[in-house]
């Protein structure tokens, strides 16, 4: 049975503590921020926005959102300067000194774009969907769908993928995601993010929290690291998990609060 980090802090520190950096990764919503039924009226709550800058201008910890977000969204969304932003999954990065874009997901966005027209018929079949344009991607949200309709429009959208071709649907909650089919991740992208920081990445401390189901590629993945579920799931990969965005932000506090004798990394970014 997987504990709650917030009562194993003696075991992350020690974690912590022999490594010469820490990379910090934590998706967005879910994780920093409830979970609304209109994601434009999602908000970061001032003391967790301070946390996370606290943090980020430590020389010796990378903060990285990871979201399914667009990357202009999850940008204004954070509003901080010193943190790295991944969105879309991870198929647009960019941070200080920072910027990564998978070309195979640029060479496939005319697909997407014909997938995000037919889907809008879609609308009119599903009464209490709605679509989010994020250019690389785009979403299909349909909590206010009646739950009876949601393995017909699951089928919907398998048929139209199976027929464009070089695309994915993702799954999250009450959430459906039309995805180039490459390669890039959460995974792949939070591991970018750490090669980026140094050459040699043995004495990295990685740490990842996240709620969502696209977040088991990074606990699934993260041998050498630590994956923190919020909220509670039996079968995920992590270590660990912590309730809900509260106590992501109790864990915040936390590590803000120690340094653990992080050596600072020379040449960060």
């Amino acid at each position: 049975m997987k504990k709650n980090i917030l009562k194993s802090l003696c075991e992350i520190a020690d974690y912590i503590s022999p490594k010469t950096h820490l990379v910090l990764g934590l998706d967005f919503d879910g994780t920093l921020v409830p979970i609304q039924d209109v994601p434009s009226s999602v908000f970061i709550e001032n003391n967790m926005r301070s946390l996370l800058d606290l943090l980020s201008k430590r020389e010796n910890i990378t903060i990285a959102i990871i979201s399914g977000r667009s990357l202009d969204d999850l940008i204004e969304k954070v509003g901080l300067s010193d943190v790295v932003y991944a969105g879309n999954h991870g198929l647009n990065i960019m941070g200080p000194g920072l910027r990564n874009i998978d070309i195979k997901a640029l060479q496939k966005q005319q697909t997407v774009e014909k997938a995000f027209v037919l889907c809008k018929n879609l609308t009119n079949k599903f009464s209490g969907i709605f679509l989010e344009d994020k250019t690389l991607t785009f979403s299909i949200h349909y909590r206010n769908l009646n739950p009876k309709n949601v393995q017909e429009l699951h089928l919907s959208l398998k048929n139209m993928v199976s027929e464009l071709g070089d695309l994915v649907i993702k799954t999250g909650k009450c959430v459906f995601e039309i995805y180039p089919a490459v390669e890039t991740n959460k995974f792949t992208a939070f591991s970018w993010v750490t090669t980026q920081i140094v050459d040699d990445t043995t004495n990295i401390g990685k740490i990842y929290l996240g709620d969502d189901d696209t977040d088991e590629d990074v606990f699934r993945s993260l041998k050498d690291g630590i994956g923190v579920h919020v909220g509670h799931k039996e079968n995920s990969f992590s270590n660990y998990f912590v309730k809900d965005p509260i106590e992501v932000k109790e864990f915040l506090s936390w590590l803000s609060q120690h340094d653990f004798g992080l050596t600072p990394t020379i040449g960060k970014f």
